[in-house]
C-alpha cells in the first residue's frame, strides 16, 4: 500500500509551470511582514514535482516555526492562540494524508514527517497529546474573544476603536495582555489600574471625564 501527501499548495501558471504558494499563519505574517510564502517551481510533473514540493513544505515549516518562536518570545501570539492555531493545523495535515489509514497510521506518518522538518515543537505536541489541557486564558484570549462576539460585524469603527484603547490602557498600566492570565488577576491589579485612570490625561492635557472612565469600565466588565 502506498501513503502518499497530497501536492497541496502547488498551483499551475502559465506555460505548465507550477509554484508552490501558501499563507502564513495570522501571528507569522505579522512578524515577518509578509502574508505569503511562495516559490516558483523548477519541476513540472512527478516525482520531481513531488520531491520539489516537500522540500518547500520543510522550508516553510521551518520559517513558520521560527516566526512562532519569535511571536510567542515577543508577546504576538498567546499560548493559548499558538496551541489552538497547532491543533487546527494538526488536523488538516491528517485529512491531506490519502491511505487507507487507521487514526493511529495517520498520526505515526505525520508526525515523523513533522520530526524530520524539525516543526515547531508545538504543532508536534498538539499532535502527540490532543486531549492535552489548554493553555490558560489570558486577557489577550479575552479581548479575541470579545471582539469575534460584540465587534465584528458592528458598522463602523467605534467599538474597535473603543475596544483597542481601553485594552491599550490596561497594557500599559498592568503589561502585556498575552502575559495575564485571567485567574491570576487580583484585587491589586484593579487597584493598580483605577490608580493609572487617575493620572491618564487626554491629549490636551486635562483628566479622563468621569464618562469616559465609566465607560471604559463598563467595557472591562463585558470582556
Amino acid at each position: 500500500m502506498v501513503v502518499m501527501m497530497k501536492l497541496k499548495y502547488v498551483d499551475d501558471l502559465p506555460g505548465g509551470r507550477k509554484r508552490f504558494r501558501r499563507r502564513f499563519s495570522k501571528a507569522v505574517a505579522g512578524v515577518l511582514g509578509e502574508e505569503v510564502f511562495q516559490v516558483p517551481m523548477k519541476a513540472r510533473e512527478g516525482a520531481a514535482l513531488a520531491t520539489e514540493q516537500e522540500a518547500l513544505l520543510t522550508e516553510y515549516e521551518k520559517i513558520e516555526a521560527k516566526a512562532k518562536r519569535r511571536a510567542a518570545g515577543q508577546g504576538a501570539l498567546s499560548p493559548l492562540e499558538h496551541w489552538r492555531d497547532a491543533v487546527a493545523e494538526v488536523a488538516a495535515m491528517k485529512d491531506a494524508i490519502v491511505g487507507d489509514l487507521s487514526e493511529d497510521d495517520r498520526q505515526a506518518v505525520l508526525g515523523d514527517d513533522l520530526q524530520r522538518r524539525g516543526a515547531d515543537p508545538v504543532l508536534i505536541r498538539a499532535l502527540m497529546t490532543p486531549g492535552a489541557e489548554e493553555p490558560t486564558v489570558t486577557l489577550q484570549d479575552a479581548k479575541e474573544m470579545y471582539r469575534k462576539r460584540r465587534v465584528d460585524g458592528s458598522r463602523g469603527r467605534y467599538k474597535a476603536n473603543q475596544l483597542d484603547r481601553v485594552c491599550g490602557r490596561v497594557e500599559a498600566a498592568l503589561g502585556s495582555l498575552r502575559t495575564l492570565p485571567l485567574v491570576d488577576l487580583k484585587r491589586a491589579h484593579g487597584r493598580k489600574l483605577e490608580g493609572a485612570y487617575r493620572k491618564a490625561r487626554k491629549k490636551d492635557g486635562t483628566p479622563l471625564a468621569s464618562s469616559s472612565v465609566g465607560g471604559d469600565q463598563f467595557s472591562l466588565a463585558a470582556t
